[in-house]
């Protein structure tokens, strides 16, 4: 899917802010038309690039809201921005089928578009299931559903309802009506709870009686959440939203329970070999009392055990701060090449042992606002990496290059690359690929997750990309 935005607006400040924020907070990427004109040409080109559109209400050749309609007939979600706002204008607004409107205030309402468009996007992989005896009342919902990206189906009846579920696993919100033949909202909600726990389904009650003996039967039957029929559009879709959200962040925090029951197992698992051999040695040495040049040969065993063991503490121990955003950036500006260069000197003996060439072509010497030990971190990882998996006398590419934002580094290697199954593991922590060392090179597996950390937290991109003969692992950041 693409994550490109559009963004319909006349002001080039404005405008650049927008682009900015989505691109730091969330990795979007944006294309600026400053008027109906421009957008529109675009859109005609290529409107399968975007998969959200930010317009301004009043544009200089669409002054009345010309360009929201434009927008509305490539069926693109779109949020509104608008200098003022009055109670016959926001109907007016959402009269048009627009998703959401902002009212152009401050730095809240551009964070509140960043993480609507963010839903828009998580709002594609849900199902949504609604329950209504009313035709009407269905069509309406779906509407205001799938203006949010949502997946939604629709029954007329509780039992029906049951049978979809059945039919169409995944579905884990459902907006159900009180009153309806044959079952009714509260008993349709109670038999759901029987089979689905809150942590994986949400469900939303409606009615058209407000009374609050109605809510509260609702909610203790087992419902999440109420609505009042009708409803307001935007409490609708905020509620809507909301239960969403909760959902995501349960499923979150159930993956990150799981991944630190797998690292720690992981981890046990590293840390036990080394305490394996220091303590045979130590039980070696004080059972056989060895002379003094089998002596040095035990301590020295000890030595390098405790050395990767300190290094594999000292990386988990980094992952987890990197993680938990307890680490402050220590940012200035740095020539991202002088770094670079400095890297590669340290990296030739290694590349010298295994007469692996180091080729380095610096297209730029950009100045980048960062922290300098942390990219130099970043890319002794990716170098390591690359030589660790470079068959010896080959060659890996070092390539710096710049574009109007951004600075990309490539670090290319002749190595067998990564298998196409595999590629989603590459940057999670104790990632056990197939791929091994050409030198019998120790690896701890945390290197390119902390990788993407560190890049990540400097508001940047990691990745992989396969080549015809080897590999290209990369970062870019900002300018």
């Amino acid at each position: 899917m693409a994550k490109k935005v559009l963004i319909l607006e006349d002001s080039k400040s404005f405008a650049a802010l927008l682009a900015t924020t989505l691109k730091q907070r969330q990795g979007y990427e944006s294309e600026i038309a400053a008027s109906l004109q421009a957008g529109e040409a675009i859109l005609k080109e290529r409107s399968a690039s975007f998969f959200a559109v930010i317009v301004d209400l009043n544009l200089p050749d669409a002054p009345h809201g010309e360009a929201v309609d434009m927008v509305n007939e490539y069926h693109l979600p779109n949020i509104v921005f608008t200098g003022q706002l009055s109670e016959g204008l926001r109907e007016d607004i959402l009269a048009k089928g627009v998703s959401d409107y902002v009212l152009k205030s401050g730095q809240y309402n551009i964070d509140y578009v960043v993480d609507t468009i963010r839903r828009f996007e998580l709002n594609k992989e849900v199902k949504v299931l609604v329950v209504d005896d009313s035709r009407i009342a269905r069509k309406q919902m779906t509407r205001l559903l799938e203006s949010q990206c949502y997946q939604v189906l629709d029954a007329e009846s509780g039992l029906v309802a049951l049978n979809m579920l059945e039919e169409n696993p995944g579905i884990s919100l459902v907006i159900t009506d009180c009153h309806m033949e044959g079952m009714d909202g509260f008993e349709l909600t109670q038999k759901l709870r029987e089979t689905y726990p809150k942590e994986e389904m949400s469900i939303i009650g409606v009615s058209s009686q407000s009374g609050s003996s109605i809510s509260a039967q609702f909610i203790k039957s087992g419902a999440n959440d109420f609505i009042v029929k009708p409803f307001i559009q935007e409490e609708f879709n905020c509620r809507v939203n909301q239960n969403a959200e909760t959902l995501a962040n349960f499923a979150h925090l159930k993956a990150l329970n799981a991944q630190k029951n797998f690292l720690m197992g992981m981890a046990a698992h590293d840390i036990r070999n080394p305490l394996g051999i220091i303590s045979k040695v130590v039980k070696r040495i004080v059972t056989t009392q060895p002379e003094r040049e089998k002596l040095n040969e035990y301590m020295d065993m000890v030595d390098r055990s405790c050395d990767g063991l300190l290094n594999l503490l000292g990386e988990i121990l980094d992952l987890s701060r990197l993680e938990s955003k307890d680490v402050i950036l220590d940012k200035g500006d740095f020539h991202l090449a002088d770094i670079l260069k400095e890297r590669v000197e340290l990296a030739a003996t290694h590349a010298n042992e295994k007469k692996i060439t180091l080729d380095v072509a610096l297209a730029a010497n950009p100045v980048v606002s960062c922290d300098g030990k942390r990219i130099a971190q970043v890319i002794d990882n990716l170098l390591s990496n690359a030589l660790k998996f470079s068959p010896n006398g080959s060659a890996v590419n070092v390539q710096l290059v710049a574009a109007e934002n951004e600075v990309r580094l490539n670090i290319i290697d002749q190595g067998p690359g990564v298998k196409t199954d595999e590629e989603g593991m590459l940057f999670g922590a104790f990632a056990q690929l197939s791929a091994k060392p050409t030198g019998g090179e120790s690896s701890s597996g945390l290197g390119l997750a902390i990788c993407k950390s560190i890049v990540a937290a400097h508001g940047g991109e990691v990745g992989y990309e396969r080549l015809e003969a080897g590999s290209c692992f990369y970062f870019q950041l900002p300018l």
